[in-house]
């Protein structure tokens, strides 16, 4: 049973993104709870050349929990997007900070609109002319 098991998984397992960078994260009961978090992004020299952009979602995990929001920072550009509805399969809308620096340094604020310990999962990718590039989260500044 247990090999039919992980033999069926194989497919699935090999469908998954390989890009993909996720952070998983609890944001605590307060509503002021905040969690941020530093983001290097740089040209890996996989051929997809310097990275220009961040782009990122957030998907909040814990269903019946308060809207969570993200914020993504480069050194000139702000950019916003929320999940109101928790627990639900459906992410936020991806936003997309460009700066003006190549292979740039960005920083991701999750917070929520109430209390509630909220369940959260951001994606993020660094990206460039030719696709995606190095992407390291470098720092957890604050957990809450």
């Amino acid at each position: 049973m247990i090999k039919k098991l992980l033999f069926n998984m194989v497919p699935l397992l090999c469908s998954l993104p390989l890009m993909a960078h996720d952070l998983v994260g609890v944001l605590g009961p307060d509503g002021s709870s905040t969690d941020y978090f530093q983001v290097d992004c740089s040209n890996d020299q996989s051929g997809s050349g310097d990275s220009d952009r961040l782009e990122a979602s957030i998907i909040g995990r814990t269903s019946k929990s308060p809207a969570i929001s993200l914020q993504a920072r480069g050194n000139d550009i702000l950019s916003n997007t929320s999940d109101n509805i928790g627990g639900d399969k459906n992410a936020s809308r991806t936003i997309v900070v460009a700066d003006r620096v190549t292979n740039g340094r960005y920083f991701l604020t999750v917070n929520k609109v109430s209390s509630g310990i909220t369940k959260y999962e951001i994606k993020y990718h660094c990206m460039g002319p030719r696709g995606h590039t190095g992407t390291q989260l470098s720092s957890v500044i604050q957990n809450q």
